[in-house]
């Protein structure tokens, strides 16, 4: 689970910077608001896969989809290969990664009994 933990944390962190630069390259303060909104949330939840929490996994899976479908939208309205292309890769890779280490069953609280 550490592993999925950094892979997250490191999408956070390119979602986080992507949106500086796109903030300094194209003067975009919605870029900069969505990167550091964007990046935080997933780095909070890398931070919470690395602490062994099943809901962080779930949580950036829907992170990195919305993100994905969203530059997607962008793609099909701009034409702009970049930054669209990139983020739809990364964003799509991330999600295959996070929907193969999502557990099948959520454990849950409750002790079975045994007779």
């Amino acid at each position: 689970m550490k592993k999925i933990g950094y892979v997250v944390l490191a999408y956070g962190a390119i979602v986080f910077f992507g949106g500086l630069m796109g903030c300094f390259i194209a003067h975009s303060i919605p870029s900069l608001i969505a990167g550091v909104v964007f990046g935080g949330l997933i780095s909070l939840n890398a931070y919470k896969i690395l602490k062994g929490n099943v809901k962080g996994l779930t949580l950036a899976l829907i992170q990195s989809i919305i993100l994905g479908s969203f530059f997607l939208y962008r793609l099909k309205m701009t034409g702009k290969m970049f930054p669209a292309a990139v983020m739809i890769t990364i964003s799509f890779l991330v999600a295959i990664v996070l929907l193969m280490a999502h557990p099948k069953e959520v454990p849950s609280k409750e002790k079975s009994t045994k007779e």
